[in-house]
């Protein structure tokens, strides 16, 4: 699996994670109060799907593409109205960065966030990899509201925090190419939350194996009394069943601090999704969704 992600934009674990990452931010904008949105993991920030990159392995069209009606980045599919109120402002996003009638264009997470930012809100965006950061740059050049940063944001997390804006949601979305990505995500939260315990964190994870997810939450389940925090979310969406550890067969997200409307949201939300982006005949013999409080 090549981890750059112009290869997997527009997948269906980027519609999971782009959509909860968008409810999160209009939580937070319910209020005056202005916010910061610390992305660790930003990537080029933008990408062409008619790029070699994506063309290469086609993986929006069984993603995104399966949400709209007839290819049009403007007509989104009968999900009905509670998923469809909840999809609305990252469907706006799309719809504004692809004017036609065929998707061409996807927003990383960085651009998405910026088109949702008001005129006090910030976003600080992290990029690890030189040739990424260069696109990713010269995409937010001269803009106020974004600061970029060719940094490891892992190591570089502490002096994030606590941010500037005292209402933040921390994303991170790493490649996890090396084997102990997890534990470094998991000891980045611990730190996180100790330097500034009111933020929203929100990490993606890759599902391959079921096993292996099941580790991950109750490692992170044995963090919780450290951490202090009421609550953490676990949101999970299969496309086929956990059984080949060759490919991604699912995506999750751990949410700490999680927005008390979220869990529901996703409740109603996930199994409307899987049914569009599953990749496998429907079957009963494994798990489709998950959504609970560890």
């Amino acid at each position: 699996m090549n981890y750059l992600h112009a290869y997997h934009a527009g997948n269906f674990a980027d519609v999971v994670k782009h959509l909860t990452m968008v409810a999160i931010i209009g939580y937070l904008q319910r209020k005056e109060a202005p916010i910061r949105v610390i992305d660790m993991h930003a990537g080029s920030g933008r990408y062409t799907l008619k790029g070699k990159e994506a063309r290469a392995t086609g993986e929006a069209a069984s993603g995104i593409a399966r949400l709209l009606e007839n290819g049009d980045p403007k007509q989104l599919i009968s999900l009905g109205p509670d998923v469809e109120q909840f999809a609305k402002p990252y469907m706006d996003v799309i719809s504004r960065l692809n004017p036609g009638t065929e998707l061409e264009i996807y927003p990383g997470s960085p651009l998405l966030i910026r088109h949702l930012l008001r005129a006090d809100d910030r976003l600080t965006a992290c990029e690890l990899r030189d040739f990424e950061f260069a696109k990713l740059q010269k995409l937010f050049a001269g803009d106020p509201q974004v600061l970029t940063r060719n940094v490891d944001s892992w190591k570089n997390l502490k002096g994030f925090l606590p941010p500037d804006l005292k209402r933040a949601l921390i994303l991170m979305d790493p490649p996890f190419e090396k084997p102990h990505e997890m534990e470094r995500a998991l000891d980045a939260i611990s730190m996180g939350v100790r330097r500034f315990p009111m933020g929203i964190y929100m990490l993606w994870y890759p599902i391959k194996a079921r096993y292996q997810a099941e580790i991950w939450a109750k490692s992170l389940a044995k963090r919780k009394p450290e951490l202090g925090v009421e609550t953490i979310l676990r949101a999970e969406l299969y496309v086929r069943a956990p059984d080949n550890e060759d490919q991604l067969n699912g995506t999750g997200l751990f949410i700490i601090n999680p927005p008390y409307t979220l869990q529901k949201m996703l409740e109603d939300a996930l199994p409307v999704l899987q049914r569009h982006l599953q990749q496998a005949p429907q079957s009963d013999r494994f798990l489709k969704t998950c959504v609970e409080t560890l």
